[in-house]
């Protein structure tokens, strides 16, 4: 048999995960020697890494020490070259040592590598794998360029960014979208690049992960009864999002490049209990994004068949409703001190600024504050007024 590598490099936000588990869950269960999904090992954390973005990006990136996944370990420049070396080691140990038929490789960050460090991977698995005889094959999901884009907005907050930073910042790279990773893939591996729509491939009989195994000639390595499992990763509400934004603004994630003393790297994970109306972006920013993607979202129809239509998402007023203040009250106790006095004065401040020019959105705010802090003196003032 023809040895295979197959690579995934995602793109973000079109269920990498789902692949990622899978791999994971089914080759520590059914040992094969013809299949191989490699794990990397961070001595650090003592944790594996079965996204392979984590070691590939940092190995191949001339940017690895500001990868956003290494500056939330922490650790010092020396640690993180010895981490980054171990990274090298383990990826040329595996490739050297493996018998398997196909190696699979998955990595969402692998998509933003430019072409020469592309190349540098490319080079590295000739050198190191079956003496270079193989059938490279790369898989890429795209996603539609509006939904792409408010999804990325979503993970710029959780990222560190404000909701207005956050807009702004995907604004100014809409006129490009994902044409830059479609084109260095394209130049380095050529006719081994296969691209889908997420969308399609999400509504496949058995799924986004089967879609990928058939794709990518896999079948075999799979018993007919073997389930696939897809992993929706939940969004975050946009009550969530206007809280983590605020906290983002008054206590930023990042100081001088290295993670905040009052932060955690996944802090934004206490904020998803927060439920409410689901994320969006308003009618004008939707404007905005087409206005500038337009000769993008065409190159994509004209040069690699991905025809997106121009489709409106739709826009939901922030509620603050029962359920979502509940929410937050139970949350609230659990959250640092610094994060509390964030929330409380926020509330505050945005009644204060609203209540002269819209009471409807000045009394949503001041309900939320009579829920989680009735104490409040400013709560004692209004609540009369405002009949809450």
């Amino acid at each position: 048999m023809n040895k295979k590598i197959i690579i995934h490099v995602g793109f973000q936000k079109t269920g990498s995960s789902s692949i990622q588990h899978f791999f994971r869950d089914v080759l520590k269960k059914n040992k094969t020697n013809k299949l191989a999904y490699p794990k990397f090992y961070n001595k650090f954390t003592g944790n594996y890494s079965y996204n392979h973005s984590t070691a590939l990006f940092s190995i191949y990136s001339s940017k690895w020490r500001e990868y956003h996944i290494n500056k939330k370990l922490k650790l010092s420049a020396i640690n993180l070259e010895k981490l980054n070396q171990d990274y090298k080691d383990q990826f040329r140990k595996f490739l050297n040592e493996c018998a398997a038929d196909t190696i699979v490789l998955s990595g969402e960050d692998l998509s933003i590598l430019p072409k020469q460090e592309l190349k540098n991977l490319l080079e590295d698995l000739r050198s190191n794998f079956n003496n270079g005889n193989f059938e490279c094959k790369v898989i890429a999901y795209t996603r539609h360029p509006l939904r792409l884009f408010i999804s990325e907005v979503q993970q710029s907050v959780k990222g560190g960014l404000s909701l207005d930073q956050a807009i702004n910042v995907r604004l100014r790279n809409a006129s490009i979208l994902f044409l830059n990773k479609l084109e260095s893939l394209k130049d380095v591996f050529g006719d081994g690049l296969e691209i889908f729509e997420f969308e399609n491939a999400v509504t496949y009989s058995g799924g986004l992960v089967k879609h990928f195994i058939d794709n990518a000639g896999l079948n075999s390595y799979f018993e007919a009864s073997q389930r696939f499992s897809y992993i929706s990763n939940e969004g975050y509400s946009l009550e969530a999002l206007e809280l983590l934004s605020a906290i983002n603004v008054n206590i930023p994630l990042f100081i001088d490049g290295n993670l905040s003393e009052l932060r955690k790297g996944n802090d934004f994970l206490m904020f998803q209990s927060i439920k409410g109306v689901k994320f969006s972006v308003s009618s004008n920013v939707q404007d905005a994004f087409y206005s500038r993607s337009a000769n993008s979202i065409e190159v994509l129809r004209n040069n690699y068949g991905l025809d997106y239509n121009l489709e409106r998402v739709e826009v939901f007023d922030l509620m603050w409703n029962e359920k979502s203040c509940l929410d937050l009250k139970m949350l609230f106790p659990k959250l640092k001190k610094e994060f509390r006095q964030v929330i409380l004065w926020y509330f505050q401040a945005k009644f204060i600024e609203l209540k002269n020019e819209n009471s409807n959105c000045a009394v949503t705010y001041l309900r939320v504050l009579k829920v989680v802090r009735p104490t409040m003196k400013v709560v004692a003032m209004f609540e009369s007024e405002y009949k809450i």
